[in-house]
């Protein structure tokens, strides 16, 4: 689990997780460097934050996107979060 708050900013660079939950908030930024993979993706986005998704491979992706908040997403992570593995039910 990674919680950033006010102002926060960090990389992930060649990390492997079973599962990565993300929460940020109050104008913090994350992206990804190298290869990163995950089995689960978690993400809680609020109050102006941005996510760049690249570099990261995952098999979910569960999400809760807030106001203002931004996702920033390469074409290969946006082809993965098409896929029908990673379609959550509604």
């Amino acid at each position: 689990d990674v919680n950033l708050a006010g102002n926060a900013v960090t990389t992930f660079s060649n990390c492997k997780f079973p599962t990565l939950s993300l929460q940020a908030n109050g104008n913090s930024r994350f992206g990804f460097e190298e290869l990163n993979t995950t089995d689960t993706l978690r993400l809680k986005l609020q109050n102006a934050t941005v996510a760049f998704l690249k570099n990261i491979n995952f098999s979910a992706l569960k999400h809760q996107i807030g106001d203002s908040a931004a996702v920033v997403l390469s074409n290969q992570t946006l082809t993965q979060m098409s896929s029908p593995k990673n379609k959550e039910p509604r």
